[in-house]
């Protein structure tokens, strides 16, 4: 009987915990039915007497050795976060080099775009127009004695240029020989050839070369026949000669209360486009002083010449002007490109401080070429010609 009672009383008791089973894991599942890791957990409603009672038994256990686990897991991850803090070091070092790379290859990089031909900024060559002649060499014989210098001589340029950048013009051994001889007696220079010299340091040639021509007047006088000028030399790739300024043939020669060389742009440019117009060589700028000189048109205020030399002057010569409207480029532009040259009065700090004219004579495009008889620099490149204009006074086509 008490076999049979026990016996009994376990299937009860198993009904019991079965169906108390069965509704805690119908709870679950109904509270979790979306997460997929309670679904694994609870298993399946049909779950056999031992293995829950199993479950039951080592639930001790189990939370024994997960506490033990847990205690060496973190023990573990300890040393791990240690060793992750020295790797997070070593990749922070390594970041720092490769911070430090990077700037490096950044700099060589921006090192490689400025020594780069493709990447650098360059200056646009301008395009050659004359072979510069040195301005001694179409007249005047100067011949040096001094052994020093004759040595210089053959080491650097006898040639006046006034293109130079910046504020402070450095001598080259010859420039600086030749300023201390003028130092030694400047003061039987001229007052406007001191002048010169303080305002235009690069000047120095021509002004050594002064005491020359009063010592041997001869070897500078204009119509001498060896002082002639070389017609087709001066063209060179223009059919209007080149002359300059500082042509120590008629540089010194007196104007305008000074001398050629520095209020004598007017009769030099008239004698380049006179010439050039009616392809005669015997039109020089000494030619063209007397001719200014004795028709009105030389300013006796030291102002340099009267405008109406090239309005009125060219008549004489066969030749006709028309004033351009320095607003209107497109008439300018169309009289050089009619084969018609052009004088401009220009106040242009690139050419001189004061007005100056110049000769324009072709156009490519919006580039004109040009003449000046201040610089052979400035007449070997092109120039824009509406920034010319942005800086002109007043400008005149020539015809026939």
């Amino acid at each position: 009987m008490k076999s049979d009672f026990l016996q009994q009383k376990i299937i009860r008791y198993s009904a019991i915990i079965i169906i108390v089973a069965i509704l805690i894991g119908l709870v679950i599942h109904t509270d979790n039915n979306t997460d997929p890791t309670v679904g694994n957990i609870v298993g399946s409603a049909a779950v056999s007497e031992e293995k829950t009672i199993s479950a039951a038994l080592d639930e001790k256990v189990d939370s024994e050795s997960v506490s033990d686990t847990n205690s060496k897991t973190d023990q573990a991850d300890s040393h791990n976060n240690q060793v992750d803090s020295n790797n997070n070091q070593v990749d922070s070092n390594n970041n720092q080099a490769d911070s430090n790379n990077n700037q490096a290859d950044s700099k060589m990089s921006e090192s490689d775009k400025m020594n780069s031909p493709e990447e650098s900024e360059t200056e646009i060559e301008s395009e050659p127009i004359i072979v510069p002649v040195p301005y001694f060499e179409s007249g005047g014989h100067y011949e040096a004695t001094d052994p020093e210098e004759i040595e210089l001589l053959k080491q650097y340029p006898d040639v006046v240029d006034m293109n130079f950048s910046g504020d402070t013009y450095e001598y080259n051994p010859l420039e600086q020989w030749r300023y201390d001889q003028i130092m030694k007696k400047h003061n039987k220079l001229p007052v406007n050839l001191q002048n010169l010299l303080v305002k235009r340091p690069q000047s120095v040639h021509f002004v050594y070369k002064y005491f020359d021509y009063l010592k041997n007047p001869q070897n500078y006088d204009p119509h001498a026949k060896s002082n002639k000028v070389d017609f087709t030399k001066a063209k060179s790739k223009s059919k209007y000669p080149y002359y300059s300024n500082w042509d120590s043939t008629w540089g010194y020669l007196d104007y305008s209360g000074g001398q050629l060389v520095t209020s004598g742009c007017g009769p030099v440019n008239f004698a380049m486009l006179v010439s050039g117009m009616n392809q005669d060589e015997t039109m020089t700028p000494t030619t063209a002083r007397e001719f200014a000189r004795q028709n009105g048109y030389e300013a006796t205020n030291g102002k340099g010449t009267l405008w109406s030399l090239f309005t009125k002057g060219v008549n004489a010569f066969g030749i006709k002007s028309e004033m351009l409207n320095v607003h209107q480029p497109e008439r300018i532009k169309q009289a050089l490109e009619d084969g018609k040259p052009v004088i401009m009065m220009v106040n242009h700090p690139e050419f001189t401080s004061v007005g100056h004219f110049i000769l324009l004579y072709d156009i490519e495009g919006d580039m004109v070429k040009l003449q000046d008889s201040n610089s052979i620099s400035n007449t070997n490149k092109m120039w824009n010609l509406s920034e010319l204009l942005d800086e002109t006074e007043v400008a005149w086509s020539f015809y026939k």
